[in-house]
């Protein structure tokens, strides 16, 4: 079956949307689809590996946005995620979270399909049909949820047939049709993303190529659920549906000729810093025995190298791979991070600096070069860097553990505390988090500071009581996901690339 997203999403969202009203004689309003949305999106992070790399994070974040430009102005602030997981799968949470799957992005060969799927997830989100399917899920019950979230997480993650007799047993009888989109949702999410891309000059044959991928990775056999169960029914029917669009239709003017080097290079990046190195170190090695200035393969196993601590071998590579793209951000900044990683600060400044002077504003780069003054004990400068991020709101957590190791190298004990508190905290790590801030509690003698850290304190505390809540009502199913699904690895959090 090809994607189970509704299913999915609602069952997260029902387990805290008690206090959301069960009267379904209208949507939800804006306000309330965002408090939804942070509790959604607590949970994902709890549950799924997200992806956090800022490249990869980047890239997809960018290219949303430029399907969004097409748009009037929107009542929510898109972001868009990767999800390690080897499903091919997308799918629009509540409050316009837009998420695809890595093996899902991994199997799309241009820019063209990736920018279909995230067209049609964005139109569900702008249609409101999550909000629609919100209210209409209202009078399932939470029994009946747990049951298929149980079937499904059974199915993605071990036995798919186990997976989807239990999913169906546990929906027999109840409001089955309210947890999928309906055929018309379908059709209009189709229209409005086909309609945003051909603005933008995409015909629609990227989003029909990417269809027809992710039909032939189906999870489940038509024969072992039902059709009402899948979240994009009858895949050949929505083709036919986008090829007779497109047949009525042509672009307006000539296309643009585009370049899928940034897609290529993205998708090389996710590949060589998520994937199992050895299959995928050979996998580049083939490339570069049949073509040996291929760019990508030379920039793949620089990565490969970097991850497997070969750091003077994966620097030779990179430093080809800057060669054939002299000016590319991307590559530079990959190189200059593996220097800093290789302990190499001298090299790794030069990196950045270079950098800042064609890109002065880069917060990757302010980021690592304030990092390099810590390390070379130049905290004064650090602090200039490092300081002015955090008011950049991008929501990246390394800039609070940057601050609080400078701060602990420099004696501020309160000042560390309370940033790697913060970090902790965005990390969805409480219990280390709670750690930082009672230490930063013990030692402050401001008032103003004190209140500020109590308050934390209590939501932290409240936010535990929550995941408690949470697990117990359903069954703690998210034990059912495998450790190694569930866990970003420690090089990239810490900053490996």
């Amino acid at each position: 079956m090809a994607y189970l997203r509704p299913l999915c999403f609602l069952f997260f969202l029902s387990l805290f949307m008690i206090a959301v009203s069960s009267d379904s004689s209208h949507a939800i309003t804006v306000s309330e689809e965002n408090e939804i949305s942070r509790e959604f999106m607590r949970y994902v992070r709890q549950n799924y590996p997200i992806i956090e790399d800022p490249e990869i994070a980047g890239y997809i974040q960018k290219l949303g946005d430029r399907i969004l430009s097409t748009y009037p102005p929107q009542p929510f602030k898109y972001r868009f995620y990767v999800i390690k997981n080897e499903v091919y799968n997308a799918f629009a949470g509540p409050g316009a979270q837009i998420f695809i799957h890595s093996g899902l992005f991994e199997a799309l060969e241009n820019e063209a399909e990736l920018a279909g799927i995230l067209g049609h997830e964005i139109a569900h989100s702008t249609c409101r049909h999550i909000s629609q399917n919100i209210d209409r899920s209202g009078k399932i019950g939470l029994g009946t949820l747990a049951g298929v979230a149980a079937g499904i997480f059974l199915g993605m993650y071990g036995d798919p047939a186990a997976g989807s007799a239990l999913t169906v047993g546990a929906l027999a009888g109840s409001q089955t049709l309210a947890l999928s989109y309906s055929r018309e949702d379908e059709m209009q999410a189709d229209h409005e993303g086909l309609t945003r891309l051909y603005a933008l000059g995409y015909s629609g044959h990227g989003l029909l190529n990417a269809l027809g991928k992710i039909r032939s990775r189906q999870w489940f056999g038509q024969e072992q659920i039902p059709d009402y169960l899948t979240t994009h029914p009858s895949l050949e029917s929505r083709i036919g549906y986008i090829q007779n669009w497109m047949d009525s239709r042509s672009l307006p003017g000539k296309p643009p000729v585009r370049d899928d080097f940034d897609f290529h290079l993205i998708k090389t990046r996710l590949k060589a810093l998520y994937g199992p190195i050895e299959e995928n170190r050979r996998e580049f090695g083939r490339v570069l025995e049949k073509k040996p200035d291929d760019i990508f393969a030379t920039y793949g196993l620089g990565i490969l190298l970097a991850r497997s601590g070969k750091m003077d071998e994966a620097i030779e590579y990179l430093k080809k791979t800057l060669e054939k793209r002299a000016f590319h951000l991307s590559i530079i900044k990959t190189l200059g991070k593996v220097y800093f990683d290789a302990g190499l600060y001298v090299h790794a400044r030069g990196v950045f600096e270079g950098a800042l002077a064609v890109v002065p504003q880069d917060w990757e780069c302010n980021l690592y070069l304030g990092r390099i003054y810590t390390e070379t004990g130049d905290y004064d400068k650090a602090i200039d860097l490092l300081k002015p991020l955090v008011a950049e709101e991008r929501g990246d957590a390394m800039i609070f553990y940057a601050l609080g190791d400078l701060y602990a190298r420099k004696g501020m004990l309160l000042e560390s505390y309370y940033h790697l508190g913060l970090y902790y905290r965005q990390r969805l790590d409480l219990r280390n988090a709670l750690i930082q801030f009672e230490r930063a509690l013990k030692i402050t003698r401001d008032p103003e500071m004190k209140k500020k850290i109590e308050d934390i304190i209590r939501d932290i505390r409240g936010e535990e009581q929550k995941e408690k809540k949470a697990e117990k009502k359903s069954g703690r199913l998210h034990g059912v996901m495998p450790d190694q699904n569930r866990t970003l690895s420690l090089d990239v959090m810490e900053g490996l690339l």
